[in-house]
């Protein structure tokens, strides 16, 4: 996959929420609308295009699911781009995740969470 070839071209061992959702779609696995954005102007035009409620989140291959304060420290490193999402209505998410472990090899965690208690239910690396 050409995304995937990317990152490790460049040395990276993990793909950006943007990125691992192109990823999804390319196998026809239904994700949200989304667009990275660097500055208000353009965040008001996705916002125009994708209506409201919206979620926006920091976004690079660097930051994984974390607490605010490892978002904002690692924004202030990094391109400084936000993912810009709309919000669904449902009952349910899954969060999954995937490591190389030195002792296990390839692990794959998953796990169902309510919309309302994704935080909660992090995983804490």
């Amino acid at each position: 996959m050409n995304i995937i070839d990317k990152a490790v071209k460049i040395g990276r061992t993990s793909l950006s929420e943007f990125e691992a959702k192109q990823l999804l779609a390319a196998y026809q696995i239904p994700v949200t609308r989304e667009a990275l954005v660097e500055n208000e102007e353009s965040l008001l035009k996705i916002a125009a295009t994708l209506g409201y409620p919206l979620a926006l989140k920091g976004c690079s291959a660097d930051i994984a699911h974390k607490a605010f304060k490892d978002i904002s420290t690692s924004m202030k490193q990094s391109k400084n781009t936000v993912l810009v999402q709309e919000m669904v209505q449902g009952k349910r998410e899954l969060m999954a995740g995937l490591t190389r472990d030195a002792q296990f090899g390839p692990c794959v965690s998953s796990a169902p969470v309510s919309c309302s208690d994704s935080e909660e239910y992090s995983p804490k690396y």
